[in-house]
């Protein structure tokens, strides 16, 4: 009786892939399969898989922080940098500085991450018009952010009252029917 090969599991891809002669690195079909369990994996493909738009698109999908593995032609890549800075604004670092000029790309950034707009190019950072946005942004963001912690707060103390006028019910519902027997 022959025995089946084994299917390898996602742990062994990684390590796999991370071994610096694997034979896998190579393998468009293995690193597809190893990215569907994070986009971490594109950083052990190969310099020419690394090229591969829809193996970057995946990757970024998943974080857009692996754009940093992408090679330079995807990193100017418009369909690449909206996915990646969509997914992490701070992968705004990694994008061709060509678009770190770009207001729109920009925004988007800051509207998954404000801190992103450390990476923005310094005619975004100077230019008047777009900071003032970018605060008012800010603010709308934050008052979103407090109106919703409020709400949460009132959420929490009404579970509370609830909690405890269910337990006086329940201790006065024991104190009756001890005394009521």
């Amino acid at each position: 009786m022959q025995d089946k090969p084994q299917t390898p599991t996602l742990n062994a891809i990684m390590a796999d892939l991370r071994s610096a002669d694997s034979q896998y690195c190579n393998n468009r079909d293995f690193v597809l399969k190893a990215l569907s369990s994070g986009g971490w994996a594109l950083k052990y493909a190969s310099s020419t898989l690394r090229c591969d738009k829809e193996l970057v698109l995946s990757a970024v999908r998943r974080s857009g922080y692996t754009l940093m593995y992408a090679c330079d032609e995807l990193r100017a890549d418009i369909d690449v940098v909206l996915t990646a800075v969509r997914d992490s604004g701070q992968a705004l670092a990694f994008v061709n500085e060509s678009f770190r000029k770009e207001r729109y790309i920009v925004a988007e950034a800051i509207e998954n991450d404000p801190f992103a707009i450390d990476f923005a190019h310094p005619t975004i950072k100077n230019d008047k018009a777009f900071i003032i946005k970018y605060v008012q942004f800010l603010k709308k963001r934050y008052e979103t952010l407090a109106e919703a912690k409020s709400a949460q707060q009132e959420r929490l103390e009404l579970q509370k009252k609830m909690r405890v006028d269910t337990e006086f019910y329940s201790i006065e519902a024991n104190v009756i029917s001890h005394y009521w027997k």
